[in-house]
């Protein structure tokens, strides 16, 4: 990735996976401006909760760029969560197929 310049989209459940990438960072494995998608709202993620959202988002290295999209019922909601709170949206995601 980067012998080919390609930034990585950085896909994240909690904060301990904010963790890893600060880790890369540090090692020089991943620079520059980054990318999270946060996804929140899983069993074994971080709730779909807009603390937990600030939580994840208080982490983040400075200067990156992130979106959130919730799984499953929590799409929207976590979509609401992430424009209001400055981010960006993440749509599409597969483990939200219906929208009723």
């Amino acid at each position: 990735m980067k012998e080919r310049s390609i930034k990585p989209e950085l896909e994240v459940f909690d904060t301990g996976m904010v963790n890893i990438a600060k880790y890369l960072e540090r090692h020089h494995l991943i620079t520059g401006k980054k990318y999270f998608n946060i996804i929140p709202g899983n069993i074994n993620t971080a709730s779909a909760t807009i603390g937990s959202v600030d939580s994840i988002v208080t982490c983040l290295p400075a200067d990156s760029v992130w979106s959130v999209g919730g799984l499953g019922r929590f799409q929207l909601p976590m979509n609401v969560v992430s424009i209001v709170g400055g981010g960006h949206v993440r749509v599409e995601i597969e483990d939200s197929i219906h929208y009723d």
